[in-house]
């Protein structure tokens, strides 16, 4: 999160989201950007709206558009194996997006009280880590002698041990499988035209085709008009 005067708060105006666009982006850009990203897609809330436009320009579009390169490749090199009957390893490639406020865990709720009303996928970074690990307790970075503590509910539980299970499994055997009751399917991204993601959330997760595709293509295109 940006301090202020850049990130212009929960309660921010649209003259202080297109400020903070500008600071953050350009002059030149903030006008597009704020027509992508407009408060009306995030209840109003400048927050929200900035928070996303940056996430998705330096982590969700380049991660996906990798993800996209090694899947297309891999389509391509099974193609030729199989003109040729020869047999090639290939690099899986597994996509997640995690989309959970736990609000008793989540940083930027305990700690900053950022996140606006009705945001219940709104996950901070690294927020996931609290589900992989099972873990409901973290010392306070603004204030080291104390700690956050949270409780998981039933479904936040079934999440935890799902995740877990996924983990685990991917990095002994390269394939993420859910061997809990819930079960959860975990799809390859195949990038062809556009690769599944999961979703991880409570009380539901769920693989979902072309994530972000809309933003990342105004990125992409953006970013051509810059060069």
């Amino acid at each position: 999160l940006y301090p202020y005067p850049i990130f212009p708060g929960v309660n921010g105006t649209e003259e202080e989201y297109a400020r903070s666009l500008q600071l953050v982006f350009g002059e030149e850009n903030a006008p597009a950007i704020q027509a992508q990203y407009p408060m009306s897609r995030f209840n109003g809330s400048a927050s929200a709206a900035l928070t996303q436009a940056n996430s998705d320009m330096v982590v969700t579009c380049p991660s996906l558009a990798i993800a996209t390169s090694i899947a297309n490749a891999n389509a391509g090199a099974n193609s030729e194996a199989n003109s040729e009957a020869v047999i090639t390893d290939a690099t899986a490639i597994y996509a997640y997006r995690f989309a959970h406020l736990q609000k008793e865990c989540d940083p930027a709720e305990v700690l900053l009280h950022v996140v606006p009303d009705g945001f219940d996928d709104w996950a901070s970074h690294v927020s996931e880590l609290f589900f992989v690990f099972n873990s409901t307790e973290y010392v306070n970075p603004i204030d080291v002698s104390s700690t956050v503590s949270c409780t998981f509910d039933e479904t936040e539980l079934a999440l935890t041990a799902s995740m877990a299970s996924m983990w685990g499994s991917f990095a002994a055997k390269g394939v993420p499988v859910d061997g809990t009751p819930s079960a959860i399917e975990w799809p390859a991204y195949d990038g062809v035209p556009e690769g599944q993601t999961l979703v991880l959330s409570a009380p539901e997760s769920a693989a979902v085709e072309g994530l972000k595709a809309g933003d990342c293509v105004f990125w992409e295109k953006l970013f051509e008009r810059s060069q």
